[in-house]
């Protein structure tokens, strides 16, 4: 789900969407927990992908009763506190939300602003197009009806969030580029894309990484307020005694030995190096389940993915090459089961880890050629 340029509010913005078919038991469904509410989840089964798709209103199905009689009881305090009377008879308070968001929580012909505007009494007012400033106001005759309003406005927002309309675009990262990966990483690109051998293959050129961005991923985020992109640079910034403590020293890796993500070699998506952590102990796996948690714990990791952490350096993806084709080009895989056999040993050495980024996806540091970083947690 992506923006050109600038983020239009028109309500028939056309997106690609990802339909799963669902099969849910509709007696106990599984529940996904949005703060203090439940929502009822579909299970997915196979995906259909329908083209040029209006996004739609809501994603989350509430529990009965969840939105029915909203006492004051059920309003988040931070909300109240917000709410400032702006002229007599007229009160507000203020949300910061990035434009990415403005088309799903205005939803198609702005049904979900108009039935977040019905049920709360309050008018939820979206920035001009033009204005670079990512707030949104909420309004009413009465502080009641504005905290009505905020609720109903969180709420969209966890639910966009957790949608798989809203890609990722913030992530935390250990950079792998220094002066010897780099240059044995331009080694193994320069063998395979010189050898008339893998020509068959399929593989497209582009398809490599970029030798600057190589990395380790330890969870994929998303911020899509300044809010949230602050508390995430704080919680960086807060963790960093108790994880130099933990580490008690520098952290290596060996990334030595290719894998594929999928089980068909002839038909390869990701192909990735391991990732051995040198010295005794498993502090490496304890830092990335200590970072998981706290995000996941304030709020900055969605339920879906808090998951143990499967580090791999990937060298190779598709994905790559398919963003540099053509405007509805397929995503190709390459038969690489020469490349395995000739080179599944691939070795770019040990790789010191200097640090933990909050790296942001797309946007790259003119220097370094790395991630642009949020923020930067050094573990030395």
């Amino acid at each position: 789900f992506s923006f050109i340029n600038k983020c239009p509010y028109n309500t028939g913005y056309q997106v690609q969407l990802t339909i799963y078919s669902a099969t849910m038991d509709v007696c106990s469904p599984s529940l996904v927990q949005v703060g203090s509410r439940r929502y009822r989840v579909q299970q997915s089964s196979s995906p259909m992908v329908i083209e040029s798709a209006p996004v739609m209103d809501t994603l989350l199905e509430p529990e009965e009763g969840d939105l029915d009689n909203e006492e004051e009881d059920q309003w988040d305090p931070a909300d109240e506190a917000a709410v400032q009377e702006e002229a007599k008879g007229v009160f507000v308070s203020r949300y910061s939300a990035d434009c990415a968001l403005f088309p799903i929580l205005i939803g198609r012909g702005g049904s979900a602003k108009k039935q977040m505007e019905e049920a709360s009494g309050a008018q939820i007012i979206f920035p001009p197009q033009q204005q670079s400033r990512n707030v949104v106001q909420v309004k009413g005759k009465s502080r009641a009806a504005v905290c009505k309003g905020c609720l109903r406005l969180r709420l969209a927002i966890d639910s966009a969030l957790q949608s798989r309309l809203l890609d990722y675009n913030f992530f935390l990262s250990f950079p792998l580029a220094n002066p010897l990966s780099v240059q044995k990483f331009i080694a193994f690109r320069h063998a395979v894309t010189s050898d008339t051998a893998f020509s068959a293959s399929g593989l497209d050129p582009s398809s490599f990484m970029t030798p600057e961005h190589l990395h380790l991923t330890i969870a994929m985020l998303k911020l899509y307020s300044d809010e949230a992109r602050y508390r995430a640079q704080m919680l960086l910034k807060k963790l960093q005694p108790q994880i130099l403590e933990l580490l008690a020293g520098p952290l290596q890796v060996h990334l030595q030995g290719l894998e594929i993500m999928n089980d068909d070699p002839s038909s390869i998506d990701v192909l990735y190096l391991q990732v051995h952590e040198v010295g005794p102990g498993n502090r490496l796996e304890q830092l990335c389940e200590k970072l998981v948690q706290e995000f996941a714990s304030n709020g900055l990791l969605s339920p879906q993915d808090i998951r143990p952490v499967k580090l791999h350096a990937t060298v190779i993806n598709t994905r790559y090459a398919m963003r540099k084709a053509e405007a509805g080009a397929q995503r190709q895989q390459f038969d690489g089961r020469l490349l395995l056999q000739k080179l599944s040993s691939l070795d770019l050495g040990v790789v010191t880890l200097p640090a933990v980024h909050l790296s942001q996806r797309g946007s790259f540091d003119k220097e370094t050629g790395y991630y642009s970083s949020l923020a930067v947690m050094q573990l030395n």
